[in-house]
């Protein structure tokens, strides 16, 4: 191939990549070419529910707080709109008594939390395992994890 063609094939190959972008560059409504009707976005399933991000109940901070979630079960979890429990057990696996917090999310598969539940456990004394339980009202109507997540430490 002759040496000279080499940059000129290189230009008209940038050239005709810009020009096929040019067609995809949203205009200042989202559309591509201008329109908005085309390509606007569907409204979501979860936007229509009106319950995305509500009010939380807070976590209690402990002092030194250490992550325990595997010292917790997750025996039942409630996943239908209206009022939901979710329990299980936690073991102190401390060689003193510890204050436990279980905080219980019920998150969408986009991970917004629309409901959560928080247990405090105060004073578990070591190697024993201790039966939690939360209440929360949940009033999203689409399908939700439940998600545990437990600390032990000393409130605050």
């Amino acid at each position: 191939m002759n040496k000279h063609r080499k940059p000129s094939l290189l230009i008209a190959a940038v050239a005709a990549a810009g020009l096929a972008l040019a067609g995809c560059t949203p205009s200042s409504d989202g559309s591509s070419d201008g329109s908005s009707s085309a390509l606007a976005p569907a409204p979501s399933t979860q936007a229509s529910q009106g319950v995305i991000s509500p009010v939380l109940p807070p976590v209690p901070e402990l002092d030194g707080a250490q992550g325990i979630r595997s010292s917790i079960t997750l025996d039942q979890c409630g996943m239908a709109a209206g009022p939901v429990t979710a329990a299980g057990q936690a073991t102190n696996g401390a060689g003193s008594a510890t204050d436990i917090v279980i905080a219980v999310d019920w998150a969408t598969a986009s991970s917004d939390v629309v409901a959560r539940g928080v247990a405090v456990l105060k004073a578990v004394a070591p190697g024993a395992t201790v039966p939690w339980s939360v209440k929360a009202q949940l009033d999203y109507q689409g399908a939700v994890n439940c998600i545990p997540n437990a600390q032990a430490g000393k409130l605050k």
